[in-house]
């Protein structure tokens, strides 16, 4: 009996994709943090401070496109571990994936 036959695989392109949705979700907070922050903190006032929080539309910007990316290569390799991995790390991976797509897709903010 070898020991590669009972040996487990470990379901690489399932984590990959979990990790790709933690990352795109963690992005999303960023981003609303950077939406919210000068909304709420910047009132009028001359320093350096509230002039340079005023101006986060280039951050903006590239984190919305950064955490949709993220969600789309996530879902890209959620759909590659369908094909390759054991199905219950498929599923975990899709829960994930699909988390992330449904914040990329549906919320707006």
């Amino acid at each position: 009996m070898s020991d590669t036959a009972t040996k487990r695989q470990i379901p690489a392109k399932a984590i990959a994709s979990i990790l790709f949705a933690c990352c795109s979700l963690f992005v999303f907070r960023v981003f609303g943090q950077v939406i919210y922050l000068p909304a709420h903190f910047s009132k009028d006032s001359g320093d350096i401070f509230h002039q340079m929080l005023s101006e986060t539309g280039p951050i903006r910007d590239q984190l919305d496109v950064g955490y949709r990316v993220l969600a789309v290569i996530s879902l890209v390799w959620c759909i590659w571990a369908w094909r390759t991995e054991p199905r219950v790390a498929a599923i975990v991976a899709t829960i994930f994936a699909a988390l992330a797509m449904f914040c990329a897709v549906f919320i707006m903010i």
